[in-house]
């Protein structure tokens, strides 16, 4: 974890503390909480941990490509499952 100073104006810093203790979390849990839903994923230094990456692999198959038509391998008939 990295330290850092901060400067805000005083109703900037009045309004963090209300917050932070109306959540009942420390200022610097509310700060990254903030940071964390407020700046955009694309933003994120490349090799960020992007959760869906985690998927990648869990499931395996017999080779056939799903990507292209996801919509009919994910939305047919479930006999279509049983079928591989």
């Amino acid at each position: 974890m990295h330290r850092t100073q901060v400067s805000l104006e005083d109703k900037q810093y009045r309004n963090l503390q209300r917050y932070a203790k109306l959540k009942n979390r420390s200022i610097s849990a509310v700060i990254r909480e903030l940071l964390d839903a407020h700046i955009p994923v694309a933003a994120q230094p490349k090799g960020a941990e992007n959760p869906l990456l985690a998927l990648k692999g869990v499931v395996s198959g017999k080779g056939k490509t799903t990507g292209r038509n996801h919509n009919d391998f994910l939305y047919t008939h479930e006999k279509r499952w049983n079928e591989d």
